[in-house]
């Protein structure tokens, strides 16, 4: 699964225009880190969740390489949420109803939180990072 990263322009995206070539499922969602304009976080059906590094002139050609590869999840990642004071943690939730606290520099799991009711849709942290909260389908 492909993620375009684009200037806003009017017009259609050229069929040659470089893109992250992310996934080998649906990419579910994506998130600028807020500590670093260059780096996203994908997360996807594939039961992964992958931080990618664009380069500081932009994609001049396909990025196939992720920074770090997470795995730990056992059913597909549908949503992610960077901490906005801690550099570089990630909190990833799955279909299997858990949420993993990561540290991306290393791709450690620091946290597994189980338990949860049901399938998660959507996870955000407060202002301060000090509280956070899931959606699910119940």
């Amino acid at each position: 699964m492909a993620i375009y990263m684009k200037k806003f322009e009017v017009g259609r995206i050229d069929k040659d225009y470089p893109f992250v070539d992310a996934h080998k499922a649906p990419c579910l969602e994506v998130a600028w880190s807020p500590f670093n304009d260059n780096v996203i976080a994908s997360c996807s059906e594939d039961t992964t969740c992958k931080i990618w590094l664009i380069p500081e002139k932009g994609l001049m050609r396909n990025l196939v390489e992720p920074v770090v590869e997470l795995c730990g999840h056992q059913k597909r990642v549908n949503t992610i949420a960077w901490h906005p004071t801690a550099n570089n943690i990630l909190l990833t939730a799955g279909g299997e109803n858990k949420l993993l606290l990561w540290n991306v520099a290393n791709g450690e799991a620091l946290l597994e939180i189980a338990g949860h009711p049901d399938m998660i849709w959507s996870v955000g942290f407060n202002y301060d990072g000090s509280q956070f909260v899931t959606t699910c389908k119940l």
